[in-house]
C-alpha cells in the first residue's frame, strides 16, 4: 500500500497495540499509525526540548520507512539492517529516529518489513531518556558480553592439557556465542557495517543466527553423547549439522525467511529433544565413570529445555513478555552459560583427579613390575648356587656325610629363603597389630640365638629385667632377622654383641653390631631397600628383605631401625616404645 492509501484507511481498520508487537516471520509490510502530542513528557526534554526518539527497539528489521508530514517533505525516512546507518540516526543500539516535538497533535506512520522476525517494541520519548535508556542498554550489553568472554576464557583454558570433542565444541559455540549476541545488540550494524563499508547487514546477521543456533544444539548432543544413552540417540549426535547446513545454503542464496523461520521451528525442537533426552534416555545406573553429577546435568537442561522455547516463542507470533523482546534471548544463553561453565568446570576436575590416578596406578604398577623383576633376579641368583650344589651331590656316586651336609645347607638356604619372601608379603600387607603381652627382651634374644647356627658367637649385654608390651611375633622377626645379618656378614671367627637398655626418651633399645667382614659396609642410603645387598654380599645366600621388613615392622610398633656404619664395626638399633 501506498502512504497515501493508509492515510485514508478508517479507524477501524487499524489495531491498538500496546508497545509491543509479535508476528512472526511475515513477508506483509506492517504499517504503524503513532499520534504524537507534543504536550507530553516536556518536563524531560531538558537537553532538546524540540525533539523526540522514536526507537523500535529489533536492530535486525530489514527496512523501516518513516512518514512524518514535519520532515522530509513527506518522503520517507529510511533505516534497517538492509540499508547502511544515516545522518539522521542517532547511536543507540536500536532503530530509531529524531522527530521534531510540533505544537500539535499529528499522526506519523511506519512501515516494517523484514526477512526476520516481525517482533519488537516502539518506544517515544525524549532525547535525554533516550540517552538515558541507550546507557542502561550498554552498562547491561557491556556486562552481558564481559560474562560471554570470561566463558570462552574458561573453556580455552580448561581445554589446556585435557583437549577433547566436548571442550572443542564448547569454544566454537562460546565463541559464536559473543559473535550472535552482538549481532543481536545491533553492534553488528552500528561498528561492523561501516568499518566494512557494507550498504547491508542483513544476509550477515541472519547468517550468523542461524549458524549460532547450529553450534548450541551441536554441542549439546556431542556433551550429551559422553553419557550412555540408548541407541537411538547415538545417530542423532551429529543431526544438527545436517539440520542446519541446509538453512545456512538457504540464507546464502537468499531465502532468508524461510530458513530462520524453520531455525525457530528446529531450536524449539532440539530444546525438547535434549531434555527429553536427559529426563527418558541416559541409562544413568550404568554410568559408573560419569564425571558430571546427575542432578546438575538434569538441572540444566530442565531449564534449558524450557527457558529456550519460551524465549524463542516470542519470534513465532507469541505476545512477548519484554519490552525488548531479545532479553529472553539473552538471559537464557547467560544462564546457560554460567551452568554450562560450572559443568566443565566440575568435569575438568574430576578428569584431573581421574589422571592423578590413573598416573599414581601407572606408576605404583611400574614399580611393582619393577620388584617383580627384582624379586625373579634374586631367586636366579640366590637359587643358582644351591640347586647346583644338590645337582653335583645326586650326580655323585658316593653320598658321603661331608656332601650330605653340603646338599642340608643348601636346602636350608632355599627353605629359609622362601621363609622369607613367605614372611614378608604376609606380614607387610597387614597394619593390624595383635593383643601385646609383656616380653622380656633378654630371654627373647636368647632364644633367637639358641636356634642360631653358632650360639656362641652372640654376645648378650644390659638389662636382663627389661621388659616391653608388644606384638611378640612381630618383635620375634625383627631380632631374628637383625641376628642373622649380624652372623651373616661379620668378619669370620669374631663375636656378634646385643645390648640391651633404655634411651633417654624411657623407649627400649637394642645395638647390635658386629665387625666389619668381606662383604663391605652397605650403602647407608639403600640399605633398608627391598631387595638391596651389598656388591660384596651377593657370594652369601640372601634375599634382600630382612632389613626392609625389619624397618618397616619396627615403625608398625611405633618405632624405628637406624644404621650406624663405620670402617671397622657397624651396627643396627632398633628402638621400640615400652608399650604399645
Amino acid at each position: 500500500m501506498s502512504i497515501a492509501e493508509v492515510r485514508a484507511k478508517p479507524d477501524a481498520d487499524f489495531e491498538p497495540f500496546e508497545r509491543a508487537l509479535s508476528l512472526g516471520y511475515t513477508d506483509a509490510t506492517v504499517w504503524l499509525r503513532l499520534r504524537i502530542d507534543p504536550t507530553a513528557g516536556r518536563d524531560q526534554a531538558t537537553i532538546d526540548s524540540n525533539q523526540l526518539v522514536l526507537r523500535l527497539t529489533n536492530p535486525l528489521l530489514n527496512e523501516v520507512r518513516l512518514y512524518d508530514p514535519l520532515q522530509n517533505n513527506g518522503q520517507p525516512i529510511v533505516t534497517g539492517d538492509a540499508h547502511p546507518n544515516t545522518l539522521t540516526e542517532l547511536d543507540l543500539s536500536s532503530l530509531t529516529f529524531l522527530l521534531p516535538r510540533g505544537d500539535t497533535l499529528r499522526d506519523v506512520y511506519v512501515a516494517v518489513s523484514t526477512t526476520s522476525s516481525m517482533v519488537f517494541s516502539v518506544v517515544l520519548e525524549p532525547v535525554k531518556a533516550a540517552l538515558k535508556h541507550n546507557r542502561t542498554y550498554d552498562l547491561f550489553g557491556g556486562g552481558y558480553l564481559g560474562l560471554l568472554v570470561v566463558f570462552f576464557v574458561l573453556a580455552i583454558a580448561l581445554r589446556v592439557g585435557q583437549p577433547d570433542r566436548v571442550m572443542n565444541m564448547f569454544i566454537v559455540q562460546q565463541g559464536l556465542a559473543i559473535i550472535w549476541s552482538l549481532t543481536l545488540m545491533g553492534y553488528t550494524r552500528q561498528y561492523l557495517g561501516p568499518l566494512l563499508g557494507l550498504d547491508s547487514v542483513d544476509g550477515l546477521t541472519n547468517f550468523v543466527v542461524v549458524l549460532y543456533s547450529w553450534s548450541i544444539f551441536q554441542f549439546g548432543m556431542i556433551f550429551l553423547g559422553q553419557f550412555p544413552v540408548k541407541s537411538w540417540v547415538k545417530p542423532l549426535v551429529y543431526s544438527p549439522l545436517l539440520v542446519f547446513t541446509p538453512l545456512l545454503l538457504a540464507v546464502l542464496f537468499g531465502f532468508d525467511r524461510l530458513a530462520l523461520s524453520i531455525n525457530a521451528l528446529m531450536v524449539i525442537a532440539y530444546s525438547i529433544l535434549g531434555l527429553v533426552i536427559v529426563l527418558f534416555a541416559i541409562d544413568w545406573s550404568a554410568d559408573h565413570t560419569s564425571q558430571l553429577p546427575r542432578w546438575l546435568v538434569v538441572f540444566f537442561f530442565v531449564l534449558f529445555g524450557f527457558a529456550t522455547p519460551l524465549a524463542t516463542s516470542v519470534t513465532l507470533r507469541v505476545e512477548p513478555v519484554f519490552q525488548n523482546a531479545f532479553v529472553g534471548f539473552f538471559f537464557t544463553t547467560a544462564t546457560a552459560g554460567i551452568l554450562m561453565s560450572t559443568l566443565l568446570l566440575y568435569r575438568a576436575r574430576a578428569q584431573s583427579r581421574q589422571a592423578a590416578a590413573s598416573a599414581m596406578a601407572l606408576k605404583l604398577q611400574q614399580q611393582r613390575s619393577q620388584e617383580q623383576a627384582m624379586f625373579l633376579g634374586m631367586l636366579a641368583h640366590e637359587f643358582k648356587t644351591p640347586l647346583s650344589i644338590i645337582k653335583m651331590v645326586l650326580g655323585s656316586a658316593a653320598l658321603d656325610h661331608r656332601a650330605s651336609n653340603y646338599s642340608n645347607d643348601a636346602i636350608r638356604n632355599i627353605d629359609a629363603l622362601l621363609e622369607k619372601c613367605i614372611q614378608a608379603e604376609a606380614l607387610l600387607d597387614t597394619t593390624t597389630i595383635s593383643e601385646p603381652v609383656a616380653l622380656n627382651l633378654d630371654d627373647l634374644v636368647r632364644d633367637v640365638a639358641r636356634n642360631s647356627n653358632q650360639p656362641d658367637a652372640i654376645v648378650i649385654l644390659g638389662d636382663t629385667d627389661l621388659s616391653i608390651w608388644s606384638d611378640p611375633t612381630l618383635v620375634r622377626v625383627i631380632v631374628a632377622n637383625l641376628v642373622d645379618n649380624a652372623m651373616k656378614y661379620r668378619k669370620s671367627n669374631t663375636t656378634v654383641q646385643v645390648s640391651i637398655g633404655l634411651s633417654a626418651d624411657n623407649s627400649v633399645v637394642m645395638r647390635f653390631t658386629n665387625s666389619v667382614g668381606r662383604s663391605g659396609v652397605p650403602d647407608p642410603e639403600h640399605v633398608f631397600d627391598k631387595y638391596y645387598r651389598a656388591s660384596g654380599a651377593l657370594s652369601q645366600s640372601g634375599s634382600g628383605l630382612g632389613l626392609y621388613l625389619s624397618k618397616n615392622i619396627a615403625q608398625l610398633l611405633g618405632g624405628d631401625l637406624v644404621f650406624e656404619p663405620g670402617k671397622e664395626e657397624l651396627s643396627f638399633e632398633v628402638r621400640l616404645p615400652k608399650q604399645i
